[in-house]
C-alpha cells in the first residue's frame, strides 16, 4: 500500500497549473462506486491491491468519504476501511482519517477511532505529510505517452520523482479515479493497473468490535 502511495504522489503535478492547486485536483475524492485494482511486486513478494470508494457520510457538517482497501499477497490477506476527508492519498498523508476498520485475514474485524487512528498511521509512514510535499514540489513530468497495462491501453502522462523514500516513475490517467495505471520503482518495486468499475460496495459486511483509545 506505501508503494501506492508514493507512485500517486509522485504524480500529482500537472505541469500547466501550479504545483499545490495540481495536487488538490487530483487529490479530490472520486465518485461513490468507483474502484481500481493492482497487481504489484515488493520486497520479492507478489500480490494484488484494491482500492474503493464505497459511500459518504457526513460529520460536524463536514462530508466525508468511506474508502476501502485490500490486499492479498504472500499468503496473507486483509481489508482496511477508513472515514476521510478529502481524497484517499491526501486523507492518508495529512492523516485526516476520522475512523478505521481494520479485518486481517480470517480475525474479528477492528474498528478504531480518534488516537488510536493517529498512532496507528504514524507507524505506517515516518513523516506522510513531508513525503507529500515533496512529491508535489519536485515530480518531474516527462511527457504524454501511450501505456499498455493488463486493464487495456491508456493515453497516460508520465511523472518522474527523484527525491523522497521511494523514487520511480509513475503513469497517470488525468480524470480517471485513482489516476495512476503504472509504477515502477528504483528498487525493482512494480504495480500495474489490472481492472476498475463504478459498481463498488463494501466487502466488510460484520459489526466490527470497537477498540479503546479513541
Amino acid at each position: 500500500m506505501r508503494i501506492l502511495m508514493s507512485a500517486a504522489l509522485a504524480a500529482a503535478v500537472a505541469s500547466p497549473i501550479a504545483a499545490q492547486n495540481a495536487c488538490e485536483a487530483f487529490l479530490e475524492a472520486p465518485a461513490v462506486g468507483s474502484w481500481v485494482e493492482y497487481d504489484f511486486q515488493a520486497r520479492g513478494q507478489a500480490g494484488r491491491s484494491r482500492i474503493a470508494v464505497v459511500g459518504t457520510e457526513t460529520r460536524g457538517g463536514r462530508e466525508l468519504t468511506w474508502y476501502e482497501m485490500s490486499f492479498d499477497a504472500g499468503g496473507q490477506s486483509g481489508i482496511m476501511k477508513m472515514l476521510a476527508e478529502g481524497g484517499f492519498y491526501q486523507a492518508m498523508s495529512d492523516k485526516k482519517i476520522e475512523e478505521m476498520i481494520v479485518k486481517a485475514g480470517g480475525q474479528p474485524a477492528m474498528k478504531f477511532s480518534g488516537a488510536m487512528v493517529e498512532r496507528m498511521l504514524g507507524q505506517m509512514n515516518s513523516n506522510p505529510t513531508s513525503e507529500f510535499g515533496k512529491a508535489c514540489e519536485d515530480a518531474e513530468r516527462v511527457g504524454s505517452e501511450s501505456v499498455t497495462v493488463p486493464a487495456g491501453t491508456f493515453d497516460a502522462v508520465h511523472y518522474r520523482l527523484t527525491s523522497g523514500e521511494s523514487p520511480g516513475d509513475a503513469w497517470i490517467v488525468e480524470g480517471m479515479p485513482f489516476g495512476m495505471i503504472k509504477w515502477t520503482g528504483s528498487g525493482g518495486e512494480s504495480v500495474e493497473l489490472v481492472d476498475r468499475g463504478d459498481d463498488a460496495v463494501s466487502q466488510l459486511t460484520e459489526t466490527p468490535m470497537e477498540i479503546p483509545g479513541g
